[in-house]
């Protein structure tokens, strides 16, 4: 199946601006039980991600949640997938790069969505429940 088919589409994906602090994007993960928050720019192109594990570590270092920015700690080297691969093509490209989150890109290169490692095990595993007959058991 092709990724975008189950990613999070881009007006679904919890971003922040630029101007946002730590607190602004924990609380935002915290709220909606996500793994993670684009950081967008002014014309609402990604420029950073933070995850849970950023904020974690943002934690135990010197810092203030309520003034700290989140472009200190963002991933800024972005990485993206184009929407026509596969699953299991996905699965690969994040196990190589050791990331669990991979922003999506559409025909025109533009952003157009988020998929995560959990997207693609849930989707793997509804796969795997409608077609069993196409599945071997070890």
């Amino acid at each position: 199946m092709k990724v975008k088919l189950f990613m999070i589409p881009k007006d679904k994906v919890a971003s922040v601006p630029l101007t946002a602090t730590l607190a602004d994007a924990s609380k935002l993960i915290v709220e909606r039980k996500i793994g993670s928050v684009v950081v967008v720019n002014d014309s609402g192109e990604p420029v950073g991600i933070i995850t849970k594990s950023d904020l974690v570590r943002a934690g135990f270092v010197d810092t203030k949640p309520s003034t700290t920015p989140v472009s200190e700690i963002m991933h800024k080297n972005l990485e993206f997938c184009s929407e026509d691969l596969e699953r299991d093509e996905v699965a690969e490209l994040l196990m190589k790069k050791k990331i669990h989150h991979i922003l999506v890109r559409g025909a025109h290169h533009q952003w157009v969505g988020l998929t995560t490692s959990l997207d693609i095990v849930t989707e793997a595993a509804l796969d795997a429940k409608a077609f069993p007959w196409t599945r071997t058991h070890k």
